[in-house]
């Protein structure tokens, strides 16, 4: 019985998706443990005016000071039983968490736009989408690297090691931002 309820629907999953905002029809987050989205509501009757709204939410990126629409940050956290004293103490049985958490904007009535501006939200909001899902997963990416440190590493010096790391993925994450233009230079820009 469930699974002709499952697939009698399956044909009508086009057409859900057909009427669906692009930026439903594949989701950039999926996959992506621990991550909360939150979002900040915009309104306007103009792509000009939402432009604006955007903009009077007074989002900045904390490395550059640059304003931005939206704003990714992760964060690790990482655990380890001690194996063996002094110099020759190794890691063991590490974990590594990964934590993220997202901003976006969130058009509160699009029904007064016409569909060529409605357009212009939705591809821009599926950009912005993906830019901020680039940074959270170059990050959770390299989580593996990080465990693989701290278990080569001393107890002592697992810890130094495993930030070093991290310092390093800030700094690729601000060199992808410089680059991308804060995702400009990918289609994430209203109007």
């Amino acid at each position: 019985m469930t699974i002709r309820t499952a697939s009698a629907l399956i044909p009508l999953i086009p057409a859900l998706l057909a009427n669906a905002p692009a930026w439903a029809q594949s989701d950039p987050f999926a996959g992506i443990p621990n991550l909360t989205v939150t979002y900040y509501d915009v309104a306007g009757r103009t792509v000009e005016g939402i432009g604006r709204a955007i903009r009077l939410q007074g989002l900045t990126d904390a490395r550059d000071g640059k304003p931005v629409d939206a704003k990714a940050n992760w964060w690790m956290d990482w655990r380890w039983d001690n194996q063996g004293e002094g110099n020759a103490c190794r890691p063991a049985n590490v974990t590594v968490g990964f934590h993220a958490a997202i901003i976006l904007p969130r058009l509160t009535d699009a029904s007064h736009l016409p569909s060529y501006d409605r357009a212009k939200w939705d591809a821009y909001i599926k950009a912005l989408r993906q830019h901020e899902a680039n940074h959270v997963r170059h990050a959770l990416d390299r989580t593996g690297e990080v465990a693989e440190a701290i278990r080569a590493s001393r107890c002592d010096l697992a810890d130094g090691v495993a930030k070093a790391i991290v310092v390093r993925i800030g700094e690729q994450d601000a060199e992808y931002d410089r680059t991308t233009l804060h995702g400009v230079t990918e289609g994430a820009v209203f109007p």
